[in-house]
């Protein structure tokens, strides 16, 4: 039984009953067009999320919300990449965050193959883009503050390191599967 000063406290913050109002109101909408359209199905959802799928019935009627632990476990085992982009959009909702799906070229050291070496690359480049923006940060932060030009330089860099870092996941991951034929994810 839920503890009634918990939901006295949240009340107190979200006049909506102490419900949540997390992105949720696109949820619902969100899980039917992806059974609609045949993206996925509340059998697989109650499978991946690990719930009964009288649990998942009530997601899409709206009558109940995913916790963050399932709202997880749906964003790792769905394995079509628009259902699982619907979904974060949903979540997203209005708060002002956006998506931005790159390809991502898994063929990394040019060869023909996706395989280990290629991930091992990733790793690297990743490596020095961090180590170049930490370097960055260092030399312009020793007397100062960093400068706009500079400090777009860095982010730059942190954001190739993270798109290498990107890479190595979509690589190790498509040779999880045994594909070793994807050059782009």
């Amino acid at each position: 039984m839920p503890d009634p000063s918990v939901k006295r406290e949240y009340s107190d913050i979200f006049p909506e009953g102490g419900k949540r109002p997390y992105p949720s109101s696109m949820l619902a909408p969100t899980l039917r067009r992806l059974i609609e359209e045949k993206r996925t199905h509340a059998k697989e959802l109650a499978q991946v999320a690990g719930v009964a799928p009288s649990t998942v019935y009530r997601w899409i009627d709206g009558e109940s919300e995913p916790d963050f632990t399932h709202l997880a476990r749906l964003m790792a085992g769905l394995h079509d990449t628009l259902a699982r982009e619907g979904l974060l959009l949903a979540l997203l909702g209005d708060s002002g965050f956006s998506v931005q799906r790159k390809k991502l070229e898994l063929d990394v050291n040019g060869d023909g193959v996706v395989d280990h070496h290629d991930a091992i690359h990733a790793v690297c480049q990743a490596i020095g883009h961090t180590t170049d923006s930490l370097q960055a940060i260092h030399e312009a932060s020793r007397d100062r503050r960093l400068s706009a030009d500079e400090l777009t330089q860095v982010l730059a860099l942190l954001q190739a390191a993270a798109v290498q870092c990107a890479t190595t996941q979509a690589v190790l991951v498509e040779m999880g599967k045994g594909r070793n034929s994807a050059k782009t994810v």
